[in-house]
């Protein structure tokens, strides 16, 4: 789902990083501030509009597990993007392989789809309508359906 690696450009890259980056500070910074705007139904949905295409589908209990997840994550989120990986390597025609892309992804845009139609010519390309980088937040139907459908070739 909206795989990172598929940079179209470089910018493309410190975009995500700065972004992922950003929220990670502003996150362990105003922490009590992040989770008590998270508690609140009016504005649960702000905490991961970044992320999310329709942040009106976040609860507040999801809006706080989320957040909490994501500060947990630090370590994680800084080596995933220490570096500019690119992925260049083939996968063999034979081995089924599925991209589902959020239509309305604002992390990873749709012209890194596109590169990843380039480099991997046998996948198979799922648009996810309306759904940004977390798909499974704003469909879950939809990303279960897909992912269901892939595994099942």
């Amino acid at each position: 789902m909206s795989p990172a690696g598929f940079w179209a450009n470089p910018w493309q890259y410190g975009y995500a990083r700065a972004a992922f980056r950003f929220a990670q500070r502003a996150g362990a910074v105003g922490r009590p501030q992040i989770l008590a705007l998270a508690r609140i139904p009016l504005t649960c949905g702000l905490t991961q509009a970044a992320f999310v295409a329709r942040p009106s589908n976040i609860t507040p209990e999801h809006a706080t597990a989320d957040a909490l997840a994501f500060l947990r994550a630090r370590d994680a989120v800084y080596a995933i993007l220490a570096d500019r990986e690119t992925f260049t390597d083939t996968i063999p025609v034979g081995v089924p392989v599925t991209i589902g892309w959020g239509t309305r992804d604002r992390m990873l845009p749709s012209s890194q789809a596109r590169v990843a139609m380039r480099r991997l010519p046998h996948a198979r390309f799922m648009p996810l309508p309306g759904c940004g980088h977390v798909p499974m937040t704003d469909d879950p139907v939809l990303v279960a359906s897909v992912l269901l459908d892939g595994s099942g070739r």
